[in-house]
Formats: structure tokens, C-alpha cells, sequence
């Protein structure tokens, strides 16, 4: 028996039919829900979407979908996703040419310095979003497996740092793998949990003056937490 990760991109939509009948009573099925306070439509994560077993001899169905619309269809990469349409790449991953994506989520954004996701989409600042996206793209189809340690180019340009670790736990400049060889029909997604900043792009000078990371929140004092005199 044998699982494979291709089953994630072409499952997607039928996890979301599913789960959509299982919070949806039945007499509410049949009329769109117009009340206010009606639910929200269901969203569909593909990390609980299960990968089904495959027979011995049966072959892993071919995805349906492409990397650009795996992305967009998937709450993780809601900040990636927007990212990629002001830079205008979706075409670029929509297509057939076959491409790793190394994709951030959204929790690798939120890590950057505070402005920097703001910045980076103002129209003046799309030549350096696009290259920082596509500093994330591979020009060809490389499972997980197929890393090795050394350096390897991207569609950007400049090369990328691979370096191997215990266990040959693989790292792309310092950024972990996450979930690994999402399935797509132009090639496959490998999810990390840093962004990825070409090394002549210097990321801080888009930050919040003063601001090196996201603040965090300072917790209000309670009543009688004051400390005694």
C-alpha cells in the first residue's frame, strides 16, 4: 500500500462539497441562505485534506490542477496568493511549463519585518516583488527527494543555498520544508516557512522605520496586578 501526495490538488474541490453538506442542514441546501448572519462559505485547507491508498498496481491519478490555482484556492497562502497577482505571475503558474514553487505560507510573511508585505505591494515596488517571487520558482519539476545539497538556480536569476542537516534534513536558505510534492499538472509545490529574499535585495530597507519584527502585544495590567510599593 502506498500513499501519494498528488491526491491533495485534485481533491480539493470535492473536500470542499463535502464538508459545505456537513455543516449545511438540509432544508437550507435547496434556498441560498439570505438572512443576515448566514454562514460563510466553507474554506478548504489542503493540509486536512488526506491523501486516499493506492493499490500496488494502481497509478496515482495525474493533477488537475495548476500551481497558481493550488495556491489561490488555499487559505494558508492568502498573503502569497496576493503577492502573486500584484506581481503579475499568475500566468506564469498557470501555465504548462513544468516548475517548482517553494511556497511561504502565510505565518512565513507574518515573521518579516513590520512594512514589508505593505511596501513590497505598492506599484512602485513590483520589479522587486516579482523578483523575490520568483526567487521562489524553480524552472523545472524537483520532488522533495530530489534536493541535494549545493547551489541551485531559480527563475529569478541568482542561485539559492541548499544545505543538508541531520538526518538529510534539507534547508533552503535557512527556510524548512513543510508539507512536500503537492501535485500539480505543471508541476508541484513544496510549502516552507520562511520567505526567501534574493541575496542582492536587501529586505530591511522596506521595513517600518524602526521596526525589525512584528511588535508583540503587551499584555493589560488586571486590577490589583500593580506591584506594591
Amino acid at each position: 500500500m502506498k500513499i501519494h501526495p498528488y491526491r491533495y490538488s485534485n481533491r480539493i474541490a470535492a473536500a470542499a462539497i463535502i464538508s459545505l453538506l456537513a455543516v449545511v442542514p438540509l432544508s437550507a441546501q435547496s434556498e441560498p441562505e439570505t438572512t443576515p448572519g448566514a454562514a460563510e462559505p466553507v474554506e478548504v485547507n489542503p493540509k486536512v485534506v488526506q491523501a486516499e491508498p493506492l493499490k500496488d498496481d494502481e497509478e496515482a491519478p495525474k493533477p488537475t490542477l495548476a500551481i497558481g490555482s493550488i495556491i489561490a484556492g488555499s487559505q494558508d497562502f492568502t498573503t502569497l496568493s496576493g503577492a502573486l497577482k500584484a506581481a503579475g505571475l499568475e500566468k506564469v503558474l498557470g501555465g504548462d511549463t513544468q516548475l517548482t514553487l517553494l511556497a511561504p505560507n502565510n505565518a512565513a510573511f507574518a515573521a518579516l519585518p513590520r512594512g514589508v508585505v505593505r511596501a513590497l505591494l505598492m506599484p512602485e515596488n513590483r520589479a522587486t516583488l516579482r523578483a523575490i517571487l520568483e526567487f521562489h520558482v524553480i524552472p523545472s519539476k524537483i520532488m522533495a527527494s530530489e534536493f541535494v545539497p549545493g547551489e541551485l538556480k531559480t527563475a529569478q536569476g541568482e542561485s539559492m543555498m541548499i544545505v543538508g542537516g541531520p538526518e538529510d534534513v534539507m534547508t533552503v536558505q535557512g527556510a524548512k520544508f513543510g508539507i512536500k510534492d503537492v501535485g500539480a499538472k505543471n508541476g508541484v509545490i513544496q510549502v516552507i516557512d520562511k520567505v526567501l529574499v534574493p541575496p542582492t535585495i536587501d529586505i530591511k530597507k522596506f521595513a517600518t522605520p524602526g521596526a525589525t519584527t512584528h511588535p508583540t502585544p503587551t499584555p493589560t495590567p488586571e486590577p490589583g496586578d500593580a506591584e506594591e510599593p
